[in-house]
């Protein structure tokens, strides 16, 4: 009642099912004059979940709608969970994980942000499917399968902006090593509305010979750009060769010298081929960039400078993934979109300043253009305590610990900066 934001429900259990039978209610509403809706969690580790009773989570106007998580070995009738999701007011965010076995996604799906994963099953997109998004600022969606995605004619994704002047949303297909990317021609809308930029769709695959895992692209993308990420993996050996103390792997210059050049002779051997054989030659649109994962299965330290500046694919930057099962540590600069690998300095003569200034009482001069590359940057994923068991690379062990620990610089120019740690975060 009144103004109060609804709690948050969660079942779990480790070794058997999770079962909310016929009759029952969970309720998560926000207060009746106002409040946001709360979340519902229902996992079942190595068993099923159930669902025979009624979620609830009703919202006054204006306020945010409910959240759910839903954690089970299989899935049988995710288009008809789903539509109880839409009518029950669960449209903020749905995380299914499904452990065993394959998923199809069909019906129709409302919701914000929508993540989907599967430990080793294939995901499949039916020809049916509506995914998408009644949000302001466009919608996410993350496809990511631990076997292949297969995106059947006719489906759509909706995550475009629905406000005036707002960012297009976002859709990310990931596949592990092993999988494959099958789209076909389906619809995915990413446009902005307005003055609001687009958004981006994003295929993460692995590297084959010569070659890299999408069996084929016919997806028509309205109002935004697409970027393959054709990834490599790297799993770093200890770097004192004495297991007794732990596994701490190190990236020291000669390792970033050497994978570097093996994106370069990926790129340069095989980019116009890939290009070609999806139908994308000449398209400015779609973008295939390399992608380099360097995994720990313990500790990873960045031990000496890192500087993208020279690294580029016809004009685009890559993604660098540092995947750690326990501590990441940045104790050098990882820099791009610079020309100088170190810090900037904002130099400003005493003679430029206006009369009378104090430090804080007006901006100092912007960044000279000459210290910027003035291109596409590289992306950045850090992860700690990372969940090798999953697709999605930023993934974490619950419990794990696994902190990150910044003490040099990380930026980028134009990329996205994404981490996920399940510990702390210093810096």
């Amino acid at each position: 009642q009144g103004f109060l934001p609804g709690g948050s429900i969660q079942l779990t259990s480790v070794n058997g099912d999770t079962l909310v039978e016929e009759g029952s209610l969970l309720n998560v509403s926000g207060g009746s004059a106002g409040g946001d809706a709360g979340a519902i969690g229902l996992s079942a580790g190595r068993g099923i979940v159930a669902l025979g009773g009624v979620l609830k989570a009703d919202v006054a106007d204006g306020y945010r709608t409910g959240s759910f998580a839903l954690t089970t070995s299989t899935l049988d009738d995710f288009g008809g969970l789903n539509a109880k999701l839409n009518d029950w007011g669960f449209s903020r965010r749905r995380d299914f994980a499904i452990l065993d076995g394959d998923v199809l996604l069909n019906g129709t799906t409302r919701v914000d942000a929508l993540r989907i994963v599967t430990g080793n099953g294939d995901i499949r997109v039916a020809g049916d499917a509506i995914l998408g998004s009644d949000s302001a600022k466009g919608g996410t969606i993350l496809l990511a399968s631990g076997g292949d995605l297969i995106v059947a004619d006719g489906a759509r994704f909706d995550v475009g902006a629905k406000g005036a002047d707002q960012r297009g949303g976002s859709v990310d297909l990931q596949v592990a090593v092993g999988g494959n990317i099958d789209a076909g021609q389906a619809m995915i809308d990413v446009s902005g509305k307005g003055k609001g930029q687009g958004g981006t769709v994003r295929l993460r695959a692995a590297q084959t010979q010569g070659d890299v895992a999408v069996t084929r692209w016919g997806a028509n993308v309205a109002g935004g750009d697409t970027q393959l990420e054709a990834f490599r993996v790297y799993d770093l050996d200890d770097a004192d060769g004495d297991t007794s103390n732990g596994h701490m792997a190190e990236i020291d210059t000669a390792l970033q010298q050497q994978v570097i050049a093996d994106a370069t002779a990926f790129m340069d051997a095989n980019g116009d081929g890939i290009r070609a054989r999806l139908g994308q030659t000449g398209n400015t649109a779609f973008q295939l960039v390399p992608g380099i994962e360097l995994r720990s299965e313990g500790d990873m330290d960045l031990v000496h400078n890192w500087n993208f500046k020279n690294a580029r694919f016809d004009g685009k930057g890559g993604v660098l993934t540092l995947r750690a099962g326990g501590d990441l540590t940045i104790n050098a600069n990882l820099s791009d979109g610079f020309v100088d690998g170190h810090a900037t300095p904002d130099v400003v003569s005493p003679e430029d300043l206006p009369f009378g200034w104090t430090p804080g009482s007006v901006p100092l001069p912007d960044v000279p253009a000459s210290d910027f590359t003035n291109d596409d940057s590289w992306s950045y994923n850090l992860v700690a305590g990372a969940d090798f068991a999953q697709t999605n690379v930023l993934s974490t062990q619950t419990g794990s610990g696994g902190a990150i620990e910044v003490g040099g610089l990380v930026r980028t120019g134009t990329g996205d900066i994404n981490v996920a740690a399940s510990g702390d975060l210093t810096y």
